[in-house]
């Protein structure tokens, strides 16, 4: 091992224990206590376990503010709940599971393991919002993919011999119910809002684009959480002051909290459980498990509409005022659960060589150290890693490191694009248009090559999205002539910073 190996070694190592660290899932603390030093044979699974306990924070926090699919995201919830029972299990037991640390085949299994993670992840971020779902619900049955991505999740615990991670016949049951109330869910909002007509549907997305624009700016901002607390916790202040009260028309006070701190207090509208107004509040109860998804809330607001607001007039509202008060949060730093801050892997005896991250691979690829960079996508892809897989088809493509393979490329691509990847959607639409590949396939390259373009236009490829608009700007791609469908595609896309979007809109006298 060289001296830059074992430094890189260290960093990822590193990367995972903060990574662990700041999950602050069950195996945290164990995990924290793991030291090259000591000659564990665990430590180069670190910063798989670093990745996973990332991957099971995020579809945990997935979950709790999910918008749609409400039940879906709970089903993946559960594998993401049972997977870190398991690693909890293997670290405080790592001992006995000695042998599997130094094992090639167990590496890459577990390895294996935190790509699904990641991808169950990616799904649950994609069908919890409407302009997610709606991709893979015309690309791909959700269903399917749902189900196939459970497939590879047994297969990959069974393969850690982690059984108590397996789903069993009941929990394939409730898979399944909840699959089919949530499309049922889904099928009755998509007709209720309109989305079968095509422009009405990109005018949604382009609005939602434009909410997602406006809110990366404002993301660094700070933001306490609010909090709710009995009132009877609360006192008026010893000595008032001008400002006790303030906000719009005088609704935000100061009270002390426990006699000790002082909170701004805020009163919120909590109607009665069955009413009409009860329903309209659910989708804000901060229980994830009571807060109803946006689609039951547009269906029981529809219900309710035609049941008590008469034609012509706008539902009154006289809901019951209770207290609910804003507790600043401070964040604690448990400083007891120190990061080594100096790795020496020499002394660790394994016989199996870690594999290159992504992250790496990138860097490689960037400083035109092709080597390296093909070391790491190869042995990524045929770990069923997607991103390597669409970096080894990038390399296949270009014939950056060895022979050009354009029809191993393009099927690389492929499977890169089906497992999400928005950037393997474009390619592989561009690739199937090559007249190279052209010529040596027999399905209609044209026909997929949109459908491609359109699933990667959805999932936020700016490029995607100016190829549709030039599309309708020329009347080709299958879409009829539309300038104002063009100009949506193109607003789409200068979203994304696409300069030749920008170029076009500009040209056609539209304020971007």
């Amino acid at each position: 091992m060289t001296v830059t190996d074992a430094i890189e070694g260290a960093i990822e190592v590193t990367k995972g224990l903060n990574e662990i660290k700041s999950s602050n899932l069950a195996f945290a603390k164990e995990a924290l206590q793991i030291t090259a030093q000591a000659g564990e044979a665990i430590t180069p699974f670190i910063p798989l376990i670093g990745l996973a306990a990332t991957a099971i924070v995020e579809i945990i926090n997935i979950y709790q503010t999910s918008q749609y699919n409400k039940r879906i995201c709970n089903s993946l919830l559960d594998r993401a709940r049972l997977s870190e029972i398991a690693i909890d299990q293997l670290i405080r037991r790592r001992k006995e599971n000695e042998k599997n640390f130094k094992s090639q085949v167990w590496y890459h299994a577990f390895n294996r393991f935190v790509v699904i993670l990641g991808k169950i992840k990616t799904f649950a971020e994609k069908v919890s919002q409407l302009q997610g779902f709606k991709v893979y619900f015309k690309a791909r049955s959700v269903s399917e993919k749902f189900n196939l991505l459970m497939d590879d999740y047994d297969n990959a615990m069974k393969d850690l011999n982690f059984t108590m991670a397996i789903a069993n016949d009941q929990q394939r049951q409730i898979d399944s119910e909840s699959l089919k109330a949530d499309l049922s869910e889904m099928n009755e909002f998509l007709e209720k809002i309109g989305d079968n007509i095509e422009e009405n549907s990109i005018k949604m997305s382009l609005i939602y684009e434009e909410v997602q624009n406006i809110k990366s700016m404002i993301s660094k901002s700070e933001i306490n959480e609010t909090k709710r607390i009995d009132s009877n916790k609360l006192t008026e202040p010893v000595v008032g002051r001008q400002s006790d009260t303030r906000g719009f028309r005088g609704r935000t006070k100061r009270r002390i909290y426990m006699n000790a701190i002082e909170v701004a207090c805020r009163a919120i509208n909590i109607p009665e459980e069955d009413s009409p107004d009860y329903k309209i509040t659910q989708p804000w109860n901060q229980d994830p498990n009571i807060r109803i998804s946006i689609t039951k809330l547009l269906i029981q607001l529809d219900d309710l509409s035609k049941k008590y607001v008469k034609p012509g007039c706008s539902p009154g509202l006289e809901p019951q005022e209770i207290a609910n008060f804003d507790i600043p949060s401070n964040s604690l730093n448990d400083k007891s659960d120190e990061i080594p801050d100096d790795v020496d892997f020499s002394n660790i005896d394994v016989d199996f060589e870690p594999l290159i991250p992504i992250s790496e691979g990138v860097k490689a690829y960037k400083e035109k150290n092709h080597e390296k960079a093909w070391k790491c996508f190869n042995e990524q892809a045929e770990n069923q890693n997607s991103l390597g897989k669409y970096w080894k088809a990038f390399y296949l493509w270009g014939g950056l490191f060895n022979q050009k393979d354009k029809l191993a490329a393009l099927a690389l691509y492929k499977e890169a694009a089906d497992d999400g990847i928005t950037d393997a959607q474009y390619r592989y639409a561009l690739s199937l248009l090559d007249k190279d590949i052209k010529s040596k396939i027999q399905t209609n390259s044209k026909e997929e090559a949109v459908k491609y373009l359109r699933i990667a236009a959805e999932n936020g490829s700016g490029s995607a999205q100016f190829q549709i608009g030039e599309g309708y700007y020329n009347g080709n791609l299958g879409y009829a002539q539309n300038l104002e469908m063009a100009k949506l595609w193109y607003k789409r896309a200068a979203l994304k910073d696409d300069k030749k979007a920008k170029e076009r809109l500009k040209a056609l006298g539209v304020n971007n």
